[in-house]
């Protein structure tokens, strides 16, 4: 990640540094949202304490839900319109609201 992060740091309006950037984190996301789901399933028998499924799908939630935005942001970057880079640049902000709106659904306390 420290790569990705001093080159999208670097140029920042450059629409390759940024594709590093979002593809390694949307990635190292969806990588979670899988271990989650490998560590958590009962037949693997990895896990004592992992019972709570609400509390693990939101785990899986979040995992996802980054990931999405990321790639959102990705592909608002390569449409072809005056603001769509600095548009693009702003997608990380939506995680805020997806995060409470997750919170809300799997009803978890901060």
């Amino acid at each position: 990640m420290p790569f990705s992060s001093a080159l999208y740091g670097d140029y920042p309006m450059s629409n390759t540094a940024y594709a590093v950037y979002v593809s390694n984190m949307g990635l190292n996301r969806l990588m979670g949202f899988l271990m989650w789901r490998f560590i958590a399933n009962p037949k693997n028998n990895i896990s004592h304490g992992l019972e709570n499924r609400k509390l693990v799908n939101y785990f899986c939630y979040r995992g996802l839900v980054v990931a999405a935005i990321f790639i959102i942001g990705l592909l608002i970057g390569y449409l072809q319109f005056s603001f769509a880079v600095p548009i693009s640049r702003m997608s990380p902000m939506l995680l805020w609201p997806a995060m409470a709106i997750g919170r809300r659904i799997y009803k978890v306390k901060n």
